[in-house]
């Protein structure tokens, strides 16, 4: 059974800050990588305990699936995926939840 696949607002915030980043040199390549990210929503909502569970994040509860060179860290709900943040791989992810 798919689970529903929610986004905060801050993940929302981060999907356009990373499009716009990368349109900056290249469209194309800007739309491709969000479509890939989003993409891994949708596999998560269809197998939510794929992703690793973050037990070293400061805040608890945070699982962690990589798209590429970033993270998605998400929560698990009673019958949904809540998807919390989308950020860089090289980023400080515990300050940044």
């Amino acid at each position: 059974m798919t689970s529903q696949v929610f986004l905060s607002r801050l993940a929302l915030r981060d999907l356009d800050e990373i499009w716009y980043y990368v349109a900056q040199d290249n469209l194309a390549a800007a739309d491709r990588l969000v479509a890939d990210i989003r993409d891994k929503f949708h596999l998560l909502g269809a197998h939510p305990a794929l992703g690793e569970s973050r037990v070293d994040l400061p805040t608890s509860g945070y699982r962690s699936f990589t798209a590429g060179r970033y993270v998605i860290f998400y929560r698990l709900s009673r019958d949904a995926v809540v998807i919390a943040r989308v950020l860089h791989g090289a980023r400080d992810h515990g300050r940044l939840l």
